[in-house]
């Protein structure tokens, strides 16, 4: 599954003053003794990396109510398929027997709300034209990654998150 880690800042910075770009710079510069960093190479650098360095000063209570401004900017606007990802502890075996030999592949849980996706074109009579076919409902994936014996990384959509923990926290501790 492709998350969001591979998106950089280009298409974000034309939502943050000169001010607030500034801000994120000299934020690089004190909490990831990072001086590369500039209004320059600031449109290479991921968002991740950007949110992790926010984070960091809101934790430290330095200007707090400044940079969640800068978050709210940077996080408005996502779509909803950001993945989330978590460590439990959970049984090998009662992994494999869910989720089958691969587990990392992923699995549909049918419990989870299912999402209107487009899976291809059809063909519209009155427009005389393809149009993108939204009519198929599929539910979201939940993928299990083995980290150590007995410790599994989970990967899910966003929203997901709190239904498949407690699921797998059920059925498979």
């Amino acid at each position: 599954m492709k998350t969001q880690q591979d998106t950089n800042m280009v298409k974000y910075l034309n939502r943050l003053t000169a001010e607030e770009k500034a801000v994120i710079c000299s934020a690089f510069r004190v909490f990831d003794n990072d001086n590369t960093i500039h209004q320059g190479t600031l449109p290479f650098v991921s968002l991740e990396r950007v949110k992790h360095i926010i984070n960091r000063a809101i934790v430290r209570n330095i200007n707090r109510r400044y940079f969640r401004q800068i978050l709210s900017k940077l996080t408005s606007g996502q779509d909803d398929r950001r993945f989330a990802r978590f460590n439990l502890c959970l049984e090998d075996a009662k992994v494999y027997r869910r989720f089958g030999l691969r587990p990392e592949l992923g699995k549909p849980l049918p419990f989870l709300q299912k999402e209107k996706v487009t899976v291809g074109v059809k063909w519209s009579l009155p427009k005389r034209d393809y149009l993108p076919d939204k009519d198929v409902l599929v539910t979201p994936c939940v993928a299990l990654k083995r980290v150590a014996k007995g410790y599994w990384q989970v990967e899910v959509l966003a929203r997901c998150q709190h239904e498949v923990e407690f699921w797998l926290l059920e059925n498979c501790r």
